[in-house]
């Protein structure tokens, strides 16, 4: 299996998360990556993967989730290596898939 990286940069740093099943973002506690970004929800975005493919899924989230500048709802959205993903006011993922 391949291995996914999340590059996150946000106002307060940035960090690096590997993707080995399934991640959270939020702004509360009830995730595996918290963000303090006040745009984020409390429930926000969800990456996933199913074998070597990875998605990303909005969980109805007020500000949204954007992936190359187009909002996403409802089902998830497969994203590729090089892909960006921005959410809440200042938040950007960068995705490294290999």
């Amino acid at each position: 299996m391949q291995t996914v990286t999340l590059y996150i940069q946000t106002a307060a740093g940035s960090e690096t998360v590997k993707l080995d099943e399934e991640i959270s973002v939020r702004r509360t506690n009830a995730a595996r990556i918290v963000i303090d970004d006040r745009g984020l929800s409390c429930l926000n975005t969800m990456f996933f993967r199913d074998e070597d493919s990875v998605f990303v899924v909005d969980e109805n989230s007020i500000s949204g989730t954007f992936v190359g500048g187009e909002r996403i709802s409802g089902q998830p959205r497969q994203i590729f290596d090089g892909d960006t993903i921005k959410i809440g006011s200042e938040t950007l993922i960068r995705v490294e898939i290999g």
